[in-house]
């Protein structure tokens, strides 16, 4: 991911229907430092993780997309 990665999540957010699957693939030393950030801005745009998995060098994270009303119930 770029620099500008919260730009990207915000754009899946616009672009994914309710329910739709966003996954992300990086490697696991550029997530170290940024990962938690990268979770709070997935919660931020109302994504929810359902899988979080590392494989050799890489970090793999399956995450879908919430309808904000069903959230506030």
């Amino acid at each position: 991911m770029g620099i500008n990665w919260h730009d990207y999540i915000v754009e899946a957010k616009r672009c994914l229907v309710t329910n739709g699957t966003l996954i992300i693939v990086e490697t696991t030393k550029s997530l170290d430092e940024r990962l938690s950030d990268l979770r709070a801005t997935l919660k931020e745009n109302l994504f929810e993780i359902y899988q979080e998995e590392i494989r050799d060098r890489f970090t793999f994270i399956e995450a879908t997309k919430r309808d904000l009303n069903l959230i506030q119930r």
